[in-house]
């Protein structure tokens, strides 16, 4: 179980490194601020459109194809719309809040905060699942299965983190096109930063899955 504990103090050491590095960089806090705040509400904006993808769609497809075509499709296309809120966010934060003043460090805080946001709350849970594990009633079915997933894949845990980090870096790449393409009103960078969040969360979001 060591693996598990070092995988939750990785995704700390990243995520407040990450921050600290582009703060001393010379980025006010309130630009990594910003990017949690971007990561919530974009993840909020996702979870309604998965609710009506869950609601329609799901029960359409799912009888239609195979299941392992419908996992893909799914995957692509929860993740397009991850992209998409994501986008939709940092541009109305780029309208919102962007000068010409502005440097690229301070978007590259944008997209560290949001990675960074994303990896705190990834790294909370997992502590407070694995105390509620090792901690709660009625758990030895489920500690002997983490025991049993842990002999049989050590390194599994030591996987997200890293999965993670390869994400903050397409995410902080994506917030910079977005943010160049609306203060230079060149709005294919704007796209490409869209389908580099897009392309970066599906295959994050499918790394991880297949991990799992």
């Amino acid at each position: 179980l060591k693996n598990m504990y070092a995988s939750i103090t990785i995704m700390l050491v990243i995520a407040l490194a990450a921050a600290f590095v582009v703060y001393r960089r010379g980025s006010p806090l309130r630009y990594i601020f910003v990017g949690a705040a971007i990561f919530i509400a974009a993840r909020i904006l996702w979870f309604i459109g998965a609710i009506v993808f869950e609601r329609t769609a799901r029960y359409i497809l799912e009888d239609a194809m195979p299941y392992r075509a419908f996992i893909w499709l799914q995957s692509l296309t929860l993740g397009l719309w991850q992209g998409l809120a994501v986008t939709l966010v940092v541009t109305v934060a780029a309208i919102a809040m962007w000068s010409p003043r502005d440097k690229p460090i301070h978007a590259i805080a944008v997209g560290v905060g949001a990675s960074a946001c994303e990896m705190l709350i990834t790294a909370i849970v997992s502590l407070l699942g694995m105390l509620v594990l090792f901690t709660g009633k009625k758990s030895d079915g489920a500690q002997f299965n983490l025991a049993y997933d842990m002999a049989v894949t050590p390194l599994l845990p030591i996987v997200e983190p890293l999965i993670l980090a390869l994400q903050m870096i397409c995410v902080v790449a994506g917030t910079v096109l977005v943010v160049s393409g609306i203060q230079s009103k060149r709005y294919v960078s704007v796209l490409g930063g869209g389908l580099v969040f897009a392309a970066a969360l599906i295959l994050a979001a499918r790394a991880v899955t297949g991990c799992g």
